[in-house]
């Protein structure tokens, strides 16, 4: 389920706070169970380091200081390669967002394009069945492809009984699916009959040709993103760049745990002379690190079972219950045309509110005011320059107007102005 927290407010005093202790899809409920291992070894090292004789402790204060020169210069890389880690993921989240179709574009072209005559009797029973199986079948390729990305639709409607037990699938059209030769995934079976449906009721004259266009061009958008989606399942990030990523972060934090240690401050280490007991700056890279690669993580899988994850199903439903209800419930039943309360008012809602840009007689509202004033400055000046001496034009700044040369290495010998 997502997790939506934009109602959070900033602005107030100590906002922020109230955002940053949620525990829901957060990133202590993410990374607690790493952070408090790496706490756990980090004290039981640090036992063992003032347990040992004074010898050892000073072997052992000599390889602190050398793994923390290199880790203090490894963080940078390994911030860099996070980063771009992430950003990829990021991309990749959001592009498989915006391909998931929704049915409602579909369902206004399907009651727009599908007409029916009203003195041949059963055309308008034709008309809604028309109408409401061509919603089926794309609903029904939209199921077929989230049982196969979406772990959560796979696991409570599995297999094509589920689809006939909701109603997206009839037995024979589910034996047609099962018949089929093609070793590839089958969503492309129901998009072909919404196009065979299309294209008969075309040649029986309940699709006008512009309309048989628009909706087939409807109908391949919706196949299209499902492929886009299948291909993202498909095709996930190479996993060699996982594992780099994945194991420069953890192995950053495994040399820490000995370069982070806290010395003898009696031994004047140079970065060691206090104790505080805590490695307080150790725990917020760890934090701000492995969530960034928790992050990461989510996103490269967002159809799986974490709390902000996609909520597939729900879309499912949605698509079903708006589809069917588009094309039955409100296929021409459009309210009654009357004057709406503005009928005739030049402002309907009143005078727009005025909020200055530290400028007399500008504000934000007052759309093409500045670029009316500076317009009319610019003609100023470009009268000025036309009616000016030859010598004087040479003068003025260039800025305001640059006359085009055919020859970028000749000089014109007079301005071209239009």
């Amino acid at each position: 389920m997502t997790i939506t927290y934009n109602s959070t407010g900033y602005v107030r005093p100590f906002g922020f706070g109230r955002l940053l202790f949620r525990w829901r899809a957060s990133i202590w409920k993410a990374i607690w169970v790493e952070l408090a291992i790496w706490l756990v070894v980090y004290y039981a090292i640090t036992v063992l380091y003032w347990s040992l004789p004074s010898k050892n402790k000073r072997d052992f204060e000599h390889l602190v200081l050398d793994w923390e020169r290199y880790n203090t210069n490894s963080v940078a890389l390994v911030t860099f390669a996070l980063g771009f880690y992430v950003s990829q993921s990021y991309t990749r989240w959001w592009d498989t967002w915006t391909n998931i179709p929704w049915i409602d574009s579909v369902a206004h072209a399907v009651n727009a394009g599908v007409t029916f005559d009203k003195k041949q009797p059963g055309q308008e029973e034709k008309s809604l069945m028309l109408r409401r199986t061509i919603i089926r079948y794309l609903n029904l390729a939209s199921a077929l492809t989230y049982q196969t990305i979406s772990e959560r639709v796979g696991a409570e409607y599995a297999g094509l009984p589920a689809l006939i037990n909701m109603g997206l699938l009839t037995e024979d059209e589910a034996q047609e699916i099962l018949a089929t030769d093609f070793d590839t995934h089958v969503y492309f079976i129901p998009i072909t009959w919404a196009v065979d449906v299309v294209a008969e009721a075309r040649q029986a004259g309940n699709i006008s040709d512009r309309m048989h266009k628009l909706l087939i061009q409807r109908i391949e958008t919706w196949r299209s993103k499902l492929g886009n989606l299948i291909g993202f399942h498909w095709i996930p990030l190479p996993l060699v760049y996982t594992h780099v990523v994945t194991t420069a972060v953890y192995f950053h934090f495994f040399i820490e745990i000995i370069a982070g240690q806290f010395l003898d401050p009696s031994q004047n280490y140079e970065g060691h002379t206090l104790d505080w007991g805590f490695p307080m700056f150790d725990v917020s890279t760890f934090v701000v690190l492995v969530g960034w690669l928790k992050s990461a993580e989510l996103m490269k899988h967002p159809f799986g079972l974490d709390e902000d994850a996609f909520e597939l199903m729900w879309i499912l439903k949605r698509n079903v219950d708006v589809g069917f209800g588009i094309v039955t419930k409100y296929y021409r039943k459009a309210p009654k045309l009357v004057r709406d309360k503005f009928w005739g008012k030049k402002r309907p809602l009143g005078e727009s509110p005025k909020r200055t840009l530290g400028r007399p007689n500008v504000t934000t509202l007052s759309f093409g005011a500045e670029h009316k004033h500076i317009t009319k400055k610019m003609l100023r000046k470009r009268q000025s320059y036309m009616e000016a001496p030859s010598e004087t034009k040479t003068q003025m700044d260039s800025s305001v107007y640059t006359p085009p040369t055919a020859d970028l290495g000749s000089t014109p010998t007079e301005p071209l102005i239009t």
